[in-house]
C-alpha cells in the first residue's frame, strides 16, 4: 500500500499526486510516474500546487520547494538558498507570492518569470507565536498562519514593511 499525502487538479484536468516515492498524475484514466524525469520527483511529496505560468510547486519532505514545468525539474529551493526548512508541509500561491509552511516557520517566496526573485521567513522572531506551522491562507489584504499554538494573522502592509526594516549587522568588533 503507498501513502499519498498531497493531491491537485492541475490544467487539462490532470489530477497530480504525491505519495511517499514521488510525483504522480493521473491523465485519460491512466497512471503516469514522474518520478523517473528526476530523482528529486522520486520523494515524498506534501503538497502540491501550481504558479500563474503553469509550473507545479512541489513541497517536499526534507528536499525543499521543487519548480516542475512541461515534464522538468526548473528550480530547487533549500534551506542553502533561504528557506525555513527542507521539511514543507503545505504550499500555498497567491499571486506572485508563494507561501510554504514549514516546522521552522513560513517562507514566502516571490515568484517571477520563472524565478524566485527574493524569499521572506516569518519566524517566532517576527510575526509568529511559534515556529512549528501547519498552515497558511492569504488574500490582497492579510495572511493567516496556523501554528501549534494559535492562529497569527498578518497584514500584507506589515509583511512589506518588515521586508524592507530589516537591518543588516556588521559587528566591528567585541
Amino acid at each position: 500500500e503507498i501513502r499519498n499525502y498531497s493531491i491537485y487538479l492541475g490544467n487539462f484536468n490532470q489530477l497530480w499526486y504525491g505519495s511517499i516515492d514521488g510525483l504522480k498524475v493521473i491523465r485519460d484514466a491512466r497512471v503516469y510516474d514522474q518520478s523517473n524525469a528526476n530523482l528529486l520527483l522520486k520523494q515524498r511529496i506534501n503538497s502540491i500546487e501550481e504558479t500563474e505560468d503553469s509550473t507545479l510547486v512541489l513541497g517536499t519532505h526534507g528536499f525543499g520547494v521543487i519548480f516542475y514545468r512541461n515534464g522538468t525539474v526548473i528550480l530547487q529551493v533549500t534551506k542553502e538558498q533561504g528557506l525555513c526548512n527542507d521539511i514543507c508541509r503545505r504550499v500555498f500561491i497567491r499571486k506572485d507570492q508563494i507561501f510554504v509552511t514549514t516546522p521552522s516557520g513560513v517562507s514566502v517566496l516571490f515568484y517571477k518569470d520563472g524565478k524566485v526573485e527574493s524569499i521572506k521567513n516569518i519566524t517566532k522572531g517576527n510575526f509568529l507565536p511559534s515556529n512549528d506551522v501547519n498552515d497558511v491562507y492569504a488574500d490582497d489584504k492579510e495572511i493567516a498562519i496556523a501554528t501549534s499554538e494559535g492562529v497569527a494573522v498578518i497584514s500584507q502592509i506589515e509583511l512589506e514593511k518588515s521586508e524592507k526594516n530589516i537591518p543588516k549587522l556588521n559587528f566591528k568588533s567585541i
